[in-house]
């Protein structure tokens, strides 16, 4: 049983996981930056922004 609640678990987290990823738009503004300031800018607009606020 011990192994059905454990899989049940990281089955549900990775699903969670899964949504915080880069969708495709951004990953292309980001591979479209002209730098890495900007490549940071736009990394800035999506969920990710308040980790790599200064």
């Amino acid at each position: 049983m011990a192994k059905d609640t454990d899989f049940l678990y990281v089955s549900a987290r990775i699903k969670f996981m899964e949504t915080k990823l880069l969708g495709k738009n951004a990953i292309e503004r980001i591979l479209d930056a002209s730098g890495p300031d900007e490549a940071l800018k736009v990394l800035g607009d999506t969920e990710y922004g308040s980790d790599i606020a200064e």
